[in-house]
């Protein structure tokens, strides 16, 4: 294991790259641009913490196969390489505060991963999640939602995230083959929450708010 957080580095020392042993290396709150060549190359590294940096893109030869925590909160990442789909141990990622537009597709390939938290970047869109065994996902302040809100006719009220993702869920519920369908009998609480879900007589769509009866649907298909 090895600190070298808050050093005011604004490179990361060349002889790391010896230290072929290293499981831990904390190199958080430094001035720290890019990540050379020398530390994606530390390939039983476990732990790699880059917090509070000014690092800008991470290089795509990233090999690091035994990695499970990578954290790059607070940095200028406007991307992540394609090529991170490969740290197939990855447990938790924390991209927190940074510039990014997008997450790869390839994020898939992370099989282990159960935390992830892109909170407070630009994106406008997620990769499809369903294959994770995400526990934990955080995207709040980002433009995920590019609409203005839509008031309904009753208290001024606006679709909120649980319905968003309740109707997302009740959808799923409907394939019997899908992962939230197995999965949904192990969460008894979710399930009696959904049980007073009702169904639009237009579109057939499944929608939670019991307000949104007064909700005058219409079908797109004239």
């Amino acid at each position: 294991e090895l600190n070298l957080g808050n050093n005011a580095l604004k490179e990361v020392p060349l002889v790391l790259g010896h230290l072929e042993s290293l499981k831990k290396l904390y190199l958080f709150s430094n001035q720290i641009t890019a990540v050379p060549p020398d530390v994606i190359h530390l390939e039983k590294l476990v732990v790699l913490n880059l917090n509070h940096n000014n690092i800008q893109r991470l290089p795509p030869e990233i090999k690091l196969r035994e990695l499970q925590h990578l954290s790059l909160m607070d940095n200028k990442l406007e991307e992540l390489p394609h090529e991170v789909g490969y740290l197939t141990k990855l447990c938790e990622l924390n991209l927190t505060s940074n510039k990014l537009l997008w997450l790869p597709q390839q994020l898939y390939q992370c099989r282990e991963l159960t935390k992830l938290n892109a909170a407070r970047n630009k994106l406008t869109s997620l990769p499809e999640f369903h294959l994770l065994p995400l526990k934990e996902l955080y995207c709040e302040g980002n433009r995920l939602v590019q609409c203005e809100p839509i008031l309904s006719l009753q208290n001024a009220e606006v679709l909120s995230f649980k319905e968003l993702v309740a109707r997302f869920v009740l959808r799923e519920d409907r394939n019997r083959f899908s992962l939230i369908h197995m999965m949904l009998p192990c969460y008894p609480d979710l399930s009696a929450l959904l049980a007073g879900s009702s169904c639009c007589a237009v579109c057939q769509g499944p929608f939670l708010t019991t307000w949104m009866e007064c909700v005058h649907f219409i079908s797109l298909k004239k």
